[in-house]
């Protein structure tokens, strides 16, 4: 048995101004409450790649995901 993943790559891009609006903490539109508990610049990368994911629909979290199936039973619909 074998699994072949094959993720492409894409750049996301984002403006000074998001950047600075993180690290001021204007968090409100982020969904995950641990990335908006972060401080100063912390939690931004994954609040961008979340942002990019959540436009088609999907729902995200910063972290405990593990696409190998190491998932804590229940966890995760």
């Amino acid at each position: 048995m074998s699994i072949e993943v094959r993720i492409p790559v894409i750049v996301l891009n984002y403006t000074p101004e998001q950047y600075q609006s993180w690290v001021d903490g204007n968090r409100d539109d982020c969904p995950d409450k641990y990335c908006r508990g972060l401080p100063g610049s912390m939690g931004f990368g994954e609040y961008i790649v979340g942002k990019y994911f959540s436009s088609p629909g999907y729902l995200w979290i910063h972290h405990d995901f593990n696409i190998f199936g190491g998932n804590r039973p229940g966890k995760y619909c």
